[in-house]
């Protein structure tokens, strides 16, 4: 049996190393923004830590195009609660589409793979979090604005006064159970 023992060893490591490999090369591939018509009404994506005063917005179609073929994940069978906080959000025509939830600690977070919560796909694999982080350049900084108000009237008037030296990115706007409430974006006009 001593005799054999190398063998075995050998074997087990040749299968072990063989279910890894085609296990990495037969994930399924999700190209999380593939579905999207960036070129049909007004589209924005926004990165942050959540309810932070900060957040991040693209809003350029060609660069919009271009994350199609970046964000390209893995669809997973994990299941998680996720309480990471950093959110991925796309909005069209001011009214959100897709959500991701992402577990990240910051820098040091960048290159550990993971697993991510996402609206319309589930539970996705990632290898690491450099895929957020492309045309880094153009992710436009800007200042989340959330406020209540006693009626529509006076939103639309807040809303209107906003505009003049700001562009505003509509994250929410509407009723809820104690009055009118509205979430955006504010960035200075150039």
């Amino acid at each position: 049996m001593r005799k054999y023992l190398k063998y075995i060893i050998i074997g087990l490591l040749g299968c072990l190393i063989y279910l890894i490999f085609f296990s990495s090369i037969f994930k399924e591939r999700v190209k999380i923004l593939e579905r999207y018509n960036f070129n049909n009404g007004s589209w924005f994506i926004v990165k942050g830590y959540y309810n932070d005063s900060i957040q991040y917005v693209i809003d350029d179609k060609d660069i919009l195009n271009k994350l199609k073929d970046k964000w390209t994940l893995y669809k997973s069978d994990d299941n998680f609660a996720t309480t990471g906080g950093y959110n991925i959000e796309i909005y069209n025509d001011s009214g959100r589409v897709m959500f991701m939830d992402i577990i990240n600690d910051g820098w040091l977070s960048i290159n550990t793979s993971g697993i991510l919560s996402n609206s319309d796909y589930g539970t996705l694999y990632y290898n690491n979090l450099i895929w957020v982080n492309s045309f880094n350049d153009k992710w436009i900084k800007a200042r989340q604005i959330s406020k209540q108000f006693v009626n529509n009237d006076s939103m639309d008037e807040y809303l209107d006064s906003l505009k003049v030296d700001n562009k505003v990115y509509i994250l929410y706007y509407g009723d809820s159970n104690n009055g009118n409430y509205m979430k955006c974006l504010v960035m200075k006009k150039k």
